[in-house]
């Protein structure tokens, strides 16, 4: 999906989640999700479920791309699941940007002139409900604000009732509606949030 100068979406265009990696992007294909380990640039998640105070997040790079996929692969039914060569292609283009926090969390981003479009957030179902969600989006926010966006846009399905509130929360008031836009039939909301004030804090 692309936005052009006056604020719309191109509905043509969209991801291609069997998008194969640009074979000069640094990935290790041997990455796994190892439920005893800690992340690391090889892609392997703890999954203590134990929340970091410091809210440490880190910002990402195709060298994250498998560690994201495995979060984006928990988060979402098999059908809408980026694979780690989707995320890296992503992270690679221009203007886009992702954060990643190491308990189960990530969000993917770009920034196009004075506009920013969330591509993808998510939390794995463990860690929920604990604040990661509102921090990243909060994060990609404030780093899309500093590189010159100022209207931000998102999409999300009408039956995902806690990510709608999680949006809602931190700002973002529906636009419109896409029809049958989801693999399992559902509507999309289009969702917009002007980035002239910062994020809500409430959690997510």
């Amino acid at each position: 999906m692309t936005l052009d100068s006056a604020g719309t979406f191109d509905p043509t265009a969209t991801l291609d989640p069997t998008a194969t990696l640009d074979p000069t992007a640094t990935l290790d294909p041997t990455a796994s999700l190892d439920p005893t380990g800690s992340l690391n640039l090889t892609g392997t998640l703890e999954l203590t479920g134990a929340l970091d105070p410091t809210g440490t997040l880190d910002l990402a790079s195709v060298a994250h791309a498998a560690a994201m996929a495995s979060i984006h692969r928990m988060a979402f039914p098999p059908r809408e699941a980026w694979g780690a060569d989707a995320i890296a292609l992503q992270l690679a283009l221009p203007g886009v940007f992702g954060w990643l926090d190491p308990h189960g969390g990530m969000i993917l981003a770009r920034v196009a002139a004075d506009e920013a479009e969330v591509l993808t957030l998510a939390v794995i179902p463990k860690v929920r409900r604990q604040g990661i969600g509102t921090r990243l989006l909060d994060a990609a926010m404030r780093l899309a604000r500093s590189r010159g966006a100022r209207t931000a846009f998102l999409e999300v399905s009408v039956s995902n009732a806690a990510a709608v509130a999680v949006y809602s929360r931190a700002g973002f008031t529906p636009v419109g509606r896409r029809l049958r836009y989801y693999a399992d039939g559902s509507d999309a909301l289009v969702l917009r949030r002007p980035l002239s004030r910062p994020g809500a804090t409430a959690e997510g």
